[in-house]
């Protein structure tokens, strides 16, 4: 009788198939209650909800949803054949109707906790060879298979995102919502909703983290509904075109946070993908030397084996290198860079430009009291130190993790010119007289075609 079956689902309303499957149903929920077989009423109650629910009534629903709920309070019905006194065997009940999955999406992990692979290159010698046989089958992708470019990593906790519609005029309660996967061992992070009555979509995420590096394949999800366990796998769903969901799992990486205890910077930089962690403004008199020092945490579990670290600048390139450089002498004797360790890395400053090499521009500068000030002489190149970690067994398979910090540069001149007179316009040669304003923090010797001025901090003098 496989016409009473889930599959043979319609929402006709009349009193035809519809009305001899219910009458079917009813006596077989019947003919289980009065020999007390509360898991055999169980799976005939589930099998008649879900083949029926919309030619249902809001009444009869709640009715056959609390006989459900009654018997599985007992025992819950997990999901597996059950074989009757007879033989006969009950094969296992999967709501898919209800709660109704129209969307399926694998997450990116954040930009600092994604791990990126190095691309082999060729060496430049290397002989390209072109033949127009065909010497071996290509292996056609399947269109049911969706396969990722992003990796997610072992130990740390994936994320799916899912939309949930709610076709029924009751609330569900679904409890332990997870993942069905195979390929790597992987932990399951079961977590609970309810969807109100006639409702959707419901955007949410199920987390699963990996145990082991590997092909992660995703066939599914699992959920408990009224007491019985569903095992929704997506060939089964029409309604999702792949029947693989496929993401590579790196192996365990390091991470890095970088910090220090100067101010953050007050001006926004951003990229696209977000990964700037953390920023600090360092501020440097024309002429003016200074060394920065920048921490690295490793905030992972396992020991940091390489670390790499540039300085970029997307509109300052061309002059960065003249103004910061990053001393890294250090860097090999202190890796391996263990669990929760910090290492220094030291940033060398240099106020070396000529003003008019300054770029032009208008901002707030913190003065060296710590005041905020305006001031349009001042000039801000903005940066990013580029870091990239790896630990021995992301070595070994290439991979590794980059983060960023930004520091800016407030670029202050020593002397600024506020005022000037001219004099002797009339005459062939004329005398320019400037009144001059010493904006740092130490003590100036000014000299003229005629003298010597001395400016302390913050004087200004003609």
């Amino acid at each position: 009788m496989s016409f009473i079956g889930s599959d043979y689902h319609t929402s006709e309303v009349d009193t035809g198939w519809n009305g001899i499957r219910a009458r079917v149903f009813h006596e077989l929920i019947f003919a289980a209650r009065q020999l007390g077989a509360q898991p055999i009423i169980a799976r005939h109650s589930s099998l008649r909800l879900h083949a029926l629910y919309d030619w249902m009534g809001e009444e009869e629903l709640i009715d056959v949803v609390q006989l459900l709920e009654s018997c599985t309070r007992v025992e819950i019905d997990r999901g597996l054949p059950l074989t009757t006194a007879t033989g006969q065997v009950l094969p296992p009940v999967v709501f898919t109707c209800f709660p109704l999955l129209s969307s399926f999406e694998v997450l990116k992990l954040p930009p600092h906790l994604e791990p990126h692979k190095l691309k082999k290159v060729l060496p430049s010698d290397s002989v390209f060879i072109y033949t127009p046989m065909n010497l071996k089958p290509q292996l056609s992708r399947s269109p049911s298979v969706a396969e990722y470019e992003f990796s997610w990593v072992q130990g740390t906790a994936g994320s799916v995102e899912v939309h949930l519609f709610n076709p029924l005029p009751l609330a569900l309660k679904v409890t332990d919502i997870c993942l069905i996967a195979e390929g790597v061992k992987f932990q399951s992070h079961p977590f609970n909703r309810t969807l109100p009555p006639k409702s959707g979509p419901c955007f949410i995420n199920i987390l699963c983290t990996p145990r082991q590096p590997g092909t992660f394949r995703i066939t599914g999800y699992q959920m408990t509904l009224f007491g019985v366990v569903s095992r929704c796998l997506f060939a089964q769903l029409p309604q999702i075109k792949q029947n693989v969901f496929t993401v590579d799992v790196a192996p365990t990486l390091p991470s890095l946070l970088p910090y220090s205890d100067l101010p953050k910077s007050p001006y926004r930089v951003t990229r696209g993908d977000n990964q700037i962690l953390n920023s600090a403004l360092l501020q440097i008199y024309i002429g003016e030397r200074r060394e920065y020092s920048i921490k690295l945490k490793n905030t992972g579990c396992v020991a940091i084996t390489k670390i790499e670290a540039t300085l970029e600048s997307e509109k300052h390139n061309n002059i960065l290198g003249q103004i910061l450089t990053l001393d890294l002498s250090h860097l090999e004797d202190s890796l391996p860079l263990l669990p929760e360790s910090e290492m220094d890395i030291v940033i060398k400053t240099v106020g070396v430009m000529k003003h008019s090499d300054l770029p032009d521009t208008s901002l707030i500068s913190p003065t060296h009291s710590g005041e905020v000030k305006h001031t349009t002489s001042s000039a801000l190149i903005q940066s990013l130190i580029r870091m990239t970690c790896t630990g021995e067994e992301g070595e070994k398979m290439s991979y590794y993790k980059e983060t960023f910090m930004a520091i800016d540069t407030v670029l202050i001149p020593s002397i600024n010119i506020i005022s000037q007179e001219i004099f002797n316009v009339d005459m062939d040669t004329c005398r320019v007289a400037y009144k001059v304003f010493n904006e740092g923090n130490m003590t100036l010797n000014v000299q003229s075609s005629d003298s010597v001025v001395s400016l302390k901090p913050m004087q200004s003098e003609w």
